[in-house]
């Protein structure tokens, strides 16, 4: 869930638009890319919460040894909407531009990760 969801102390969802997709979409690639949960150095939600609120990227992003792709993902989590990338600035990205089919993108992402794990 986006920083500024959790933020949201009126608990409505005005406040959600594509750049909370945006978010999303740069956790689900993370966790694609490293083959574990994100955040998945906090004990329980509310450390993830916290980690949120102080603006703290998960641990696993360090993970991520292609730069195209760590860049992507980076810009994904910036916790400020404003500042984060629209669906098609997204698109217009390395990452994008390396992947002209899909065996080339799962053949990147497998070259992303620093450990022997199947993605």
């Amino acid at each position: 869930m986006a920083p500024e969801i959790l933020n949201n102390s009126n608990n409505d969802i005005d406040g959600y638009d594509d750049k909370c997709d945006v978010y999303s979409f740069g956790i689900m690639m993370l966790e694609l890319v490293t083959n574990e949960a994100p955040f998945k150095e906090c004990q329980n939600v509310f450390e993830i919460i916290n980690k949120k609120e102080q603006f703290k990227h998960p641990s696993s992003l360090l993970k991520v040894s292609d730069m195209a792709t760590f860049h992507l993902i980076a810009k994904c989590l910036v916790p400020d909407p404003e500042k984060r990338p629209t669906c098609t600035e997204l698109l217009k990205s390395e990452f994008f531009h390396k992947a002209e089919d899909s065996d080339k993108l799962i053949a990147v992402s497998k070259e992303n990760v620093h450990n022997d794990q199947d993605v």
